[in-house]
């Protein structure tokens, strides 16, 4: 979506709004993998194909956005634990367009690349 808006909520939900139209709220799914964590930090690839996520466990998520929004639940990529604490900032870094490379910082005072 061209003109979308993701909203996160505390209850782990990420919402997707659309800025024109009639129609303003177009999907909703919960984004971490284990119950009652939440999703703190959010990017999307160069592409805007990829959604990663960062939640209270810990953990990183990437799902296919791509197509969002014509079904359910964007499918989802993978997750791993990428620290030990909340993540609260991830940034997806495009490398000469070839590849690229996620960054996160978390609340357990480290920076993964």
């Amino acid at each position: 979506m061209k003109y979308s808006l993701l909203i996160l909520s505390e209850a782990g939900n990420l919402y997707w709004w659309s800025l024109y139209g009639e129609r303003k709220d177009m999907g909703m799914f919960y984004g971490p993998s284990t119950p009652g964590e939440s999703i703190l930090s959010i990017c999307a690839d160069a592409t805007n194909r990829h959604l990663i996520s960062g939640d209270t466990h810990g953990e990183i998520h990437i799902w296919n956005i791509e197509d969002y929004c014509c079904s359910t639940t964007p499918p989802f990529v993978h997750s791993w634990q990428g620290h030990l604490s909340p993540i609260i900032f991830c940034e997806c870094i495009d490398y000469k367009g070839d590849d690229s490379f996620i960054l996160t910082g978390s609340t357990d005072h480290t920076v993964r690349l």
